[in-house]
């Protein structure tokens, strides 16, 4: 099972989304079989990035919610925020805001990882623009923009010049958007 799965990631790494999909659709099949819940829960949350990363984003918000409540019934928290933060994005890219909104903020809430907290906190922050609530979109900006984390801090500038669009803040924009770009030549 463990070497189904490692080398359905390998595939995904090589862009063999067809094969990735066959190899971890059988490594559910046998974790199912087995009784091994957390490596179901697993394999559900990388089918449903696998469906994310080639544009079924349906598919893989309904195969991210099995993948959530198998993790919540496991108590396997580090599996949950990550799977969590994906379903966020999927829910995104359908337009439901709302629960893009719902997903992202429990994955900062049972964060330990302040960085990934922040990098949670940009994801919100797109969110809340794309429903119109500014303010609070500044807010979550003001938070991430504190990181350490140069990709982050990035991310968050970047993100911070598509609010400043919204805002009829053009100037700031594009001040916004050199200061990312001088962050990401930065980091290579």
């Amino acid at each position: 099972g463990d070497m189904l799965n490692n080398y359905g990631f390998c595939l995904i790494a090589l862009g063999d989304f067809d094969r990735a999909l066959e190899l971890h659709t059988q490594a559910l099949e046998l974790f199912t079989r087995l009784g091994q819940k957390g490596e179901r829960a697993m394999e559900l949350t990388a089918l449903g990035t696998l469906y994310f990363r080639v544009g079924d984003a349906h598919r893989a918000l309904e195969t991210l919610r099995t993948a959530i409540q198998e993790q919540e019934n496991n108590s396997d928290t580090r599996a949950l925020v990550s799977t969590l933060r994906i379903a966020g994005n999927a829910a995104s890219s359908i337009g439901q805001h709302d629960l893009a909104l719902e997903y992202l903020r429990r994955s900062a809430s049972l964060d330990a990882n302040p960085d990934n907290v922040s990098r949670t906190r940009v994801l919100i922050a797109s969110e809340l623009r794309h429903i119109g609530d500014m303010r609070g979109a500044e807010s979550e900006l003001a938070r991430s923009l504190d990181s350490t984390n140069k990709l982050v801090k990035a991310d968050s500038f970047a993100e911070r010049a598509r609010l400043r669009v919204a805002q009829g803040r053009t100037a700031d924009a594009l001040a916004d958007l050199r200061t990312a770009d001088r962050t990401y030549r930065g980091l290579g």
